[in-house]
């Protein structure tokens, strides 16, 4: 019967063929219903990389070209992964476990869970998985079947370019993930296409280095097309599962909708950077204000022990730049909705709460 299974499910169904005009059409109402969430994404992703200016390119400038101050997005999400990332414990049960035999197998149990866990590098993919859920609001797991150490492998995708659908128990009856590949790198997956991934169909090679993939999973079937080249498919198996091997771990929220734990801080961490790169031109502004000297000054001395006579009793100096007391409260105004929104408390990074002690410096 392992047998069968297993020569049922090798590549091979549909390999080297179009993908089913249905299925591309479920995929293309996919992505088009999720066209708000794709762009929510994008803005986060450019925040994290730092990349500032493709988001808000009217505030930025080639003397100013990103933020000033510290990515506090990137910081927070980077410190909250690491405390959701670690595995939790894995404890099976057996039976009632009232038994000496309850007990052994439900260490069995255990002891298969955590070879699974290990051949998957699950706890290395949860450092990143935790940061793309709480970044993005969900995270995408799924299962493939390892049939030369006949034994499940769990993976762990980018939130970014994937789609799915679930039905009413919220289990994923459809489920895409889109990406770019390197052309040289898909050809070591799939070396029986070099040529097409390679060259066009009058035997050129491609200008771009990069192409897309798309990997589909149903409650049938794992299939993986390229759309570039005719929507070539590539590989596909029938999975045997009674479902489809995938999980969608969603982000608790007042909608079913995915939606990140910084979307709503990014216009504050723009309007902090600013009011920091406003204090900055300030700060040069009153350093090069113009100099007032009374009329019996002819010459203005220049260095720190030059020596100035006058009669005027306000002496020389510079004209005075006011930089109203309202800046510097809303500065701080700023950074606190930064830690509220992030939901990540001023206390993690050391600052004092009121009242009370932190043993920051002990």
């Amino acid at each position: 019967m392992r047998q069968e299974i297993a020569r049922k499910a090798q590549p091979g169904y549909s390999a080297g063929m179009r993908v089913d005009p249905r299925i591309q059409a479920c995929v293309d109402r996919m992505r088009q219903r999720a066209v708000d969430r794709d762009g929510a994404m994008q803005r986060v992703l450019a925040i994290r990389r730092g990349r500032f200016a493709e988001v808000w390119p009217d505030y930025f400038s080639d003397r100013i070209p990103t933020s000033i101050v510290a990515n506090y997005v990137d910081v927070t999400a980077r410190d909250l992964a690491a405390s959701v990332a670690p595995l939790p414990t894995l404890a099976c049960s057996a039976g009632a476990m009232n038994s000496d035999a309850d007990v052994r197998r439900a260490e069995r149990k255990n002891r298969i869970g955590t070879y699974y866990w290990r051949c998957s590098s699950l706890q290395t993919q949860m450092k990143y998985g935790a940061d793309q859920y709480l970044t993005y609001g969900f995270m995408p797991m799924w299962v493939e079947p390892d049939y030369e150490r006949n034994m499940p492998v769990i993976h762990i995708d980018d939130p970014v370019g994937t789609y799915y659908e679930l039905d009413r128990w919220f289990c994923v009856r459809r489920y895409v993930h889109t990406w770019k590949a390197d052309r040289y790198e898909l050809c070591s997956f799939f070396p029986e296409y070099e040529n097409r991934i390679l060259r066009d169909e009058y035997g050129y090679e491609r200008e771009s280095q990069m192409t897309d993939v798309v990997r589909y999973i149903d409650e049938n079937i794992v299939m993986i097309w390229l759309p570039e080249m005719g929507d070539l498919v590539v590989a596909s198996y029938y999975h045997m599962m009674p479902s489809a091997p995938v999980v969608i771990a969603l982000r608790p929220g007042v909608e079913i909708d995915p939606r990140g734990q910084f979307d709503d801080v990014l216009w504050v961490q723009l309007a902090k950077t600013m009011m920091a790169s406003l204090m900055m031109e300030a700060g040069e502004k009153a350093v090069q204000a113009p100099i007032v000297a009374p009329s019996d000054v002819n010459r203005l001395p220049i260095g720190p022990d030059a020596l100035l006579i006058t009669d005027s009793p306000q002496g020389v100096g510079r004209v005075p730049f006011q930089i109203p007391n309202d800046a510097f409260m809303l500065e701080q105004q700023l950074t606190t909705e930064l830690s509220t929104g992030a939901g990540y408390p001023d206390a993690r990074l050391g600052a004092a709460p009121p009242g009370g002690t932190t043993g920051r410096g002990v």
